[in-house]
């Protein structure tokens, strides 16, 4: 069953990010605690003289247990103060070596039961010979001053990047709609599309020639009717919208269905 419904794109103009671009990576944290050579905490008996802990030598430091994560975290709070992150870009373990597989494949046969239906078809694989290898945690830091003195020591590139370092994303209304419709979950399918593009919300007026005495005014959006092939994209929801009446446009048959739907809108949206 076909769903109908009606989607509205707005210009999308994020400027470029400025600043100076670092890159840190943290690796995991393992320091086991220390003792004291000289002093012990002494034994532990019962009542009855049985041992019920040895003789263990005096804690002086606990120890740090931390994954590359934990350790980015931690070392994030002892930046110096002064030091004014604008972003953060979490780039997570970024491979350092690639694994290396087998040059001959591995051939496994295809199975088959007793009356020759095929179970598993035959499979061919390459063989791990060493697995990759990652660096620790890395982080892309984009700083609004200076960066940080402090975490210099957990650069991940020889100097930094000044300027824009994330371009900006300037798409017009069509341009957004096109994108967004490249976002849509697997599995939805459309039927069709009827692009309307700009829609006109106080018309203009014209003298007898044709000459404008004062333009249109618009609504803000490009404004596009999507029949679904069974239920419309979830991601898309957020783009819907519901105008009065069945607005400019409507498919032949579904005038119920969206008037129903925009009313089920309307009671949940109050």
């Amino acid at each position: 069953m076909n769903t109908f419904r009606k989607y509205s794109f707005n210009q999308v103009d994020i400027p470029p990010i400025m600043g100076t671009y670092t890159k840190y990576s943290f690796n995991q944290v393992d320091m086991p605690p220390t003792y004291s050579p000289t002093e012990t905490n002494p034994a532990v008996y019962d009542e009855e003289g049985n041992l019920i802990s040895p003789e263990t030598p005096v804690e002086l430091t606990p120890g740090i247990y931390r994954t590359p994560q934990q350790e980015y975290e931690y070392q994030l709070t002892q930046v110096e103060s002064g030091c004014s992150i604008s972003h953060i870009l979490n780039l997570g373990s970024i491979e350092n070596t690639p694994a290396i597989y087998e040059d001959t494949p591995t051939i496994v046969p295809a199975v088959f039961d007793d009356e020759g239906h095929m179970i598993s078809p035959e499979q061919t694989y390459y063989a791990l010979v060493t697995p990759a290898t990652y660096t620790g945690y890395t982080v892309g830091i984009i700083w609004e001053n200076t960066p940080s003195t402090y975490l210099s020591q957990f650069k991940d590139t020889p100097s930094e990047i000044e300027g824009i370092v994330v371009p900006g994303i300037y798409r017009t209304p069509q341009q957004e709609y096109e994108y967004q419709l490249s976002q849509i979950e697997p599995g939805c399918s459309i039927y069709s599309t009827k692009p309307l593009g700009p829609i006109v919300d106080i018309p203009g007026e014209y003298d007898q020639d044709g000459n404008v005495i004062t333009p249109p005014t618009y609504h803000p959006g490009y404004a596009v009717d999507i029949l679904w092939n069974g239920q419309p994209s979830t991601y898309l929801s957020q783009f819907e919208v519901w105008p009065s009446g069945l607005g400019v446009h409507t498919w032949w048959g579904f005038e119920s269905q969206y008037e129903e739907a925009r009313n089920m809108y309307k009671q949940t949206n109050l």
